[in-house]
């Protein structure tokens, strides 16, 4: 499954994705969203790149900074104009983490930066589980984590849910990486 995790890198994969990862690839090169954050290596993660997103789903881009201050003035610079703008700090895990949310188009986007390399972020490893999950199990079970998203469960609940799997979700899920050969 290395070439799964690898694949996520790049937006490449969202160019013939469905119609709605193509709209939100569109929306963030119109607005040069990624471009402009290219020095802190941004890679869209979360539900729309793995196809279970819902309605009202955000666009999620990780990013890697090495000086959370800059990281900061750098969103406010950028993103400060766009509608429900935020920026916010606190520690996601045993990170410091910053979120800077707005909307593009009324499009939900958040961006959260961590002084860690973005493969090595709790976020993208769970995206990669759960895209080897996915793979594994196939449309039905896509369906299942689709439709009890729907009904308001978080993306890694439903998966735990929908694999009986115990205790934290979140942790259950980054339990898996090893199964997936993502260690």
């Amino acid at each position: 499954m290395a070439w799964l995790s690898s694949k996520f890198l790049s937006t490449t994969y969202l160019k013939t994705g469905s119609a709605y990862q193509r709209c939100c690839l569109n929306l963030l090169t119109e607005y040069r969203v990624l471009a402009r954050l290219e020095k802190y290596t941004p890679v869209i993660a979360g539900t729309i790149p793995i196809g279970i997103n819902v309605e009202g789903s955000d666009i999620d881009i990780l990013c890697h900074w090495h000086d959370k201050e800059e990281f900061v003035k750098e969103l406010e610079s950028l993103f400060e104009h766009y509608p429900d703008f935020l920026v916010s700090e606190k520690k996601l895990g045993i990170h410091d983490s910053v979120i800077g949310r707005f909307d593009l188009d009324e499009i939900p986007v958040e961006i959260v930066g961590q002084p860690v390399p973005v493969s090595d972020q709790v976020a993208y490893r769970h995206m990669i589980i759960e895209a080897s999950i996915l793979e594994e199990q196939g449309e039905g079970f896509r369906q299942v984590i689709i439709r009890l998203k729907n009904r308001g469960m978080k993306t890694e609940p439903a998966f735990a849910h929908a694999l009986g799997l115990t205790g934290d979700p979140y942790q259950a899920i980054l339990n898996l990486a090893e199964k997936y050969a993502l260690e």
